[in-house]
């Protein structure tokens, strides 16, 4: 861990734009003892936007949204990690702290009905909002005010009024994907300082997220793409195949990579699908899982030259 505090969010994302929102407001002291006290968290407490934390088992990175530290008799030592979703909780990523960092992991969930009649968490934005929007009638037309407006604005928007499509949220990839004999060639193949960190995609890194816990993609930067982001290989719903971008679309992506796109569909024809030349856009190659693992370090190679 190089630093006490996260420094590098993605602002494109909802959740990371209302997380920025609240760490704003918990310096009002209501905020902050209503979070604490629903938490079951002392009051001497300070939450921050967590680094990056590195696991020894797999030396990979995680990074909880906030960081729960004590101020004495070390200061900014963790005492506990908070996870804040805009949708339910993400039980998956909740075990893995649990299981990886030896802490308590406290969950924050979008709606109080999430968390109620059998839900998991432990505090809803939701909430949080309520007691915002109170504070907010009695600081008008001060700084107080527009922070609060501010997080009582994205919450209303995607929480209240549900703007927020939780199915489509890319995250990290889930323990059984990362204990998978293939993400463990990745990881090996390219070292954990070639993985990006925190979900957002650097140059000269790779990105691996998912939407389903039994899934995965490799992600490169790419320019072209509306989000400087390019699937470059991924894994859909535990199926027991991989799937590859078809030529026509590595062209259109890289269209200053030709000797790259060329090589890459002439490994993948070579490996078992040689319609990669003919799909279009929006189709896919396919191989199956047990020929990409046998043979990942020709793959990887490849891969590389787009990194």
């Amino acid at each position: 861990m190089t630093r006490d505090i996260h420094i590098n969010e993605d602002t494109d994302k909802p959740e990371n734009r209302t997380n920025l929102a609240l760490f704003s407001i918990l310096m009002i002291p209501e905020i902050h003892s209503f979070v604490c006290d629903s938490l079951g968290l002392p009051h001497s407490v300070i939450l921050l936007p967590s680094p990056n934390l590195v696991t020894e088992e797999f030396g990979t990175t995680m990074r909880p949204d906030f960081k729960v530290a004590r101020l004495y008799p070390r200061p900014k030592e963790a005492v506990g990690y908070i996870e804040v979703e805009l949708g339910r909780e993400d039980e998956t990523q909740v075990q893995r702290y649990n299981a990886e960092l030896k802490l308590p992991i406290y969950s924050i969930v979008g709606r109080k009905d999430y968390r109620e009649n059998g839900g998991r968490g432990d505090l809803s934005l939701e909430e949080i909002y309520r007691v915002a929007l109170e504070i907010g009638e009695s600081c008008l037309n001060t700084q107080k005010h527009a922070s609060l407006d501010l997080f009582c604005s994205l919450v209303k928007h995607y929480v209240i009024d549900g703007n927020f499509n939780a199915s489509n949220k890319r995250c990290n990839l889930s323990e059984e994907m990362l204990n998978s004999p293939l993400i463990q060639r990745v990881i090996s193949y390219y070292g954990e300082s070639t993985i990006s960190e925190g979900g957002r995609i650097e140059r000269g890194k790779i990105l691996l997220d998912t939407i389903a816990e039994k899934g995965f993609s490799f992600k490169v930067y790419c320019r072209e793409s509306g989000n400087n982001q390019f699937s470059l290989m991924s894994r859909t719903s535990g199926r027991n195949e991989i799937t590859f971008p078809s030529l026509c679309k590595l062209k259109k992506y890289f269209p200053r990579k030709a000797e790259e796109t060329a090589l890459f569909a002439k490994i993948i024809a070579d490996l078992g699908d040689d319609e990669i030349y003919d799909l279009g856009e929006r189709k896919r190659a396919r191989l199956p899982i047990k020929t990409v693992e046998e043979h990942f370090e020709k793959i990887g190679d490849v891969l590389k030259r787009f990194i």
